[in-house]
């Protein structure tokens, strides 16, 4: 993210900091809204995104189990 970020602004990089926000700050908006509008197109709930990377995190926690140890404390282990 980062890295796309100093590409976005590399031409207005080593102005001085009130030009440099001056001369994003309009980029930044339409870049804002156009991915708005995108997301209202979505019929999801969650983002694309984070969607891939709760099932990621799913398959990977498939093998693990929790057990009560009482008073609200659980024991967890690797059970595959």
């Amino acid at each position: 993210m980062a890295e796309k970020f100093n590409a976005f602004i590399i031409e207005h990089r080593f102005k001085p900091i009130v030009t440099m926000l001056k001369d994003i700050f309009p980029s930044i908006i339409r870049r804002v809204a156009s991915k708005k509008k995108i997301a209202y197109q979505l019929d999801l709930l969650i983002c694309p995104t984070i969607l891939k990377r709760i099932e990621k995190e799913k398959n990977q926690s498939r093998c693990w189990q929790a057990s009560s140890g009482g008073n609200g404390m659980y024991d967890v282990k690797h059970g595959c």
